[in-house]
């Protein structure tokens, strides 16, 4: 009688309880399944939310809620992952009259758009998120800048808050002048990649990021 081990590898998308079905090849080519068919005898896995990390604390609220500010534009973060790891999504902080349909970008430092999402479903009034449908594969020390487009202005934003990087254990947004401008926006009716320097502003723009989350594999 002869045993054999069985090994497998799995990364999961998405938290939950997941229904796994096992199946293996022998010496002779004869197709086994591992569980019952009936799935009587399915491996059942738990997987927990992998923590969406960002560089502002969710509660934070900005000094400046609206800018009178009513030009159409895009407003942006210079910020540089330190891990490996991905972006699923971006978020901003919006004001009352901020209104009107808002787009998420994801971006190259040299403006390569990597990824682009319009909001839904937004509330009147603070951090609005969207989700990409795929995480986006962003590499450390590499710098990126996350937007959002705004048709309306009047936006939330904090004058000359870069003056210095800011710094969380996964991510930092850099300091205005540290390969180029922080706080970068550009005037335009439609997305486009913001270049413009407005000596370090916040504009609120936040990123959702990830060490783990990736496309499921078998």
């Amino acid at each position: 009688l002869a045993t054999n081990a069985w090994s497998c590898a799995w990364t999961p998308k998405g938290a939950g309880t997941k229904t796994l079905h096992v199946r293996g090849i022998d010496n002779y080519g004869n197709v086994e399944l591992i569980d019952d068919p009936s799935g009587s005898n399915a491996i059942m896995v738990q997987v927990n939310e992998t923590p969406q990390l960002g560089l502002f604390h969710p509660a934070a609220i900005p000094t400046t809620i609206t800018d009178p500010d009513s030009r159409a534009v895009e407003l942006g973060v210079k910020f540089r992952p330190q891990t490996d790891g991905f972006i699923t999504g971006i978020r901003f902080f919006k004001s009352e009259t901020n209104v009107g349909i808002h787009t998420a970008n994801l971006w190259t430092a040299s403006g390569t758009n990597l990824a682009s999402l319009k909001f839904e479903n937004e509330s009147a009034y603070g951090w609005q998120e969207v989700l990409f449908p795929e995480p986006i594969a962003i590499e450390q020390n590499t710098v990126y800048v996350a937007s959002y487009h705004t048709p309306s202005g009047r936006y939330s934003l904090d004058a000359k808050y870069f003056t210095s990087t800011l710094r969380t254990p996964t991510l930092e947004a850099l300091k205005d002048g540290d390969q180029g401008a922080n706080g970068v926006f550009a005037y335009s009716t439609a997305s486009t990649f913001p270049n413009s320097p407005s000596a370090g502003s916040n504009y609120w723009v936040d990123v959702l990021f990830s060490t783990s989350v990736g496309p499921d594999t078998k």
